[in-house]
C-alpha cells in the first residue's frame, strides 16, 4: 500500500494493490514475502472475469471420467482462517475444486470487499482450481452445467441457497454444509439452517 502511494497512486489504487499482494501472502506457508514479479502476475490474472460457459469449456478436458469436482459458493468476504479451512476441506473431497463467489449484486451489498477484490483472493489459493463470480441465475447454470459431485457450503453464511440445492438435487450432487468448527478441527459439522440435507464428510 505504502509502495503504490509512494508511486503517485491513488488511495483507491494502493488498497487495490494491498489485496492483490494479500492474495499472494495468504496462498503461502507462515510468514512469507510477495515479490514483485508474483504480485505483477496475479494482478493480470485476477483481471478478467470468467463466464459460466468459459468456466465449463476451460474444465472440460479434465472432466475425465471418475474426476470428483466439489463447488463451492459464498460471498468469502474479510478472508480469514475459517474461509481458507473451508476451501481446503472442500478440496479434499474431490478432484477438482471450483468456486462461486457472490457478486456484489448477488450479496445485495451486504459485503464490506468489492467483489473483483474478493474473487482475486479466492483464486489466489493454491487448493482452488479455477472461480468466477455468480449471481442467483448464473449459480443455478453452473450447478446444472457442471453437475458436481458435491456443493460446499459454510453455516455461518446460512448454506446453500433454496434454489440451488434444488438444482443440485436434480443433477444428482450431495450437499454438504460445514460448521466453523467442522472447518477448522476436520470433524463433520452441521449447519443450522433448516430444510437442507445438512451433513459433513
Amino acid at each position: 500500500v505504502a509502495l503504490a502511494l509512494a508511486s503517485s497512486g491513488g488511495a483507491r489504487e494502493a488498497v487495490r494493490v494491498g489485496i492483490h499482494a494479500a492474495a499472494v501472502a495468504v496462498s503461502k506457508q507462515g510468514t512469507a514475502i510477495v515479490t514483485a514479479p508474483e504480485l505483477l502476475r496475479h494482478v493480470e490474472v485476477s483481471g478478467g472475469l470468467a463466464t459460466v460457459g468459459e468456466l465449463v469449456r476451460r474444465l472440460a478436458p479434465r472432466r475425465s471420467d471418475g474426476t470428483r469436482l466439489v463447488l463451492a459458493i459464498g460471498a468469502f468476504d474479510r478472508m480469514g482462517p475459517e474461509h481458507v479451512s473451508l476451501l481446503e476441506r472442500a478440496r479434499e473431497m474431490g478432484d477438482l475444486l471450483v468456486v462461486a463467489v457472490w457478486s456484489d449484486e448477488a450479496d445485495r451489498g451486504a459485503t464490506a470487499a468489492v467483489e473483483r477484490d474478493r474473487l482475486a483472493v479466492v483464486r489466489a489459493l493454491r487448493v482452488v482450481d479455477e472461480a468466477a463470480l455468480v449471481d442467483e441465475a448464473a449459480a443455478e447454470e453452473l450447478i446444472r452445467a457442471l453437475a458436481p459431485d458435491a456443493l460446499v457450503a459454510s453455516a455461518e453464511e446460512g448454506g446453500a441457497r433454496p434454489h440451488e440445492a434444488q438444482v443440485l438435487s436434480e443433477v444428482g450432487g450431495e450437499l454438504i454444509v460445514l460448521s466453523p468448527d467442522s472447518q477448522r478441527s476436520g470433524r463433520p459439522g452441521v449447519g443450522a439452517r433448516s430444510g437442507l440435507v445438512e451433513v459433513g464428510a
